[in-house]
């Protein structure tokens, strides 16, 4: 059984950079007593919504050169290269870092402090179901897991995502991996998580959005 949605593991972090227009939110003190902004998302009602912000992804670029929806693409490639039979994993992937982008007048908007794991999950909670939701919000854990386990990893992370560390909790406790290791799929938090870091190669032709029209349908008519 998946945790709850309110289980998603998260670090607490503090604001960083708000942007104008950030919806609802609200306070969350972590363990470590660090403030953690988070907004309340509404989440998807159609695929044709979901595809609407992961075009709007095209123009939101954190990582410098490298757009979100091009690195969501390179990540789901890499997912269904590894796990051909996992649909749901590889769709994950293809929405794990919408929660950088928040509804706004006229379209969407990239917000930079967001707690992208908590509010991806909700974006993508009702559409694609429980699995998916679980996914995307506990892939930073995934990170925080692998910093704590894995010596070589620091060496993968990308510059952006050593600055989002530093509000997102840290490296996990010993008492915070044993927790994460019994987990269900704890296993495809750490697959989705290193598909992530290894998806940031500039101009990586992968198969473009329409290619994974039928997988998105699949997983949302079975959520």
């Amino acid at each position: 059984m998946l945790p709850a949605e309110s289980e998603c593991l998260v670090g607490g972090i503090r604001p960083v950079q708000r942007l104008a227009n950030a919806g609802a939110s609200a306070e969350k003190r972590s363990a470590a007593g660090n403030l953690r902004v988070m907004r309340v998302a509404e989440g998807f009602a159609s695929v044709n919504e979901l595809f609407g912000a992961l075009n709007a992804a095209r123009d939101a670029d954190d990582e410098g050169g490298l757009s979100i929806l091009d690195h969501c693409l390179q990540c789901a490639d890499l997912i269904k290269v590894a796990r051909p039979d996992d649909v749901e994993l590889q769709v994950a992937a293809l929405v794990h870092d919408l929660g950088w982008l928040e509804r706004a007048p006229n379209g969407w908007a990239l917000r930079l402090d967001a707690a992208h794991d908590v509010d991806g999950s909700q974006l993508v909670r009702r559409l694609l179901g429980p699995r998916v939701a679980y996914l995307v919000g506990s892939h930073v854990a995934a990170k925080r897991f692998l910093l704590a386990t894995d010596s070589s990893y620091r060496a993968v992370l990308s510059a952006r995502s050593e600055t989002t560390l530093e509000f997102q909790g840290g490296v996990m406790a010993p008492e915070e991996t044993e927790a994460f290791v019994a987990l269900p799929e704890w296993e495809d938090l750490v697959a989705l998580r290193r598909a992530d870091d290894a998806a940031k190669i500039r101009g990586k032709l992968v198969p473009g959005l329409d290619a994974w029209t039928a997988a998105v349908e699949e997983v949302a008519a079975a959520g």
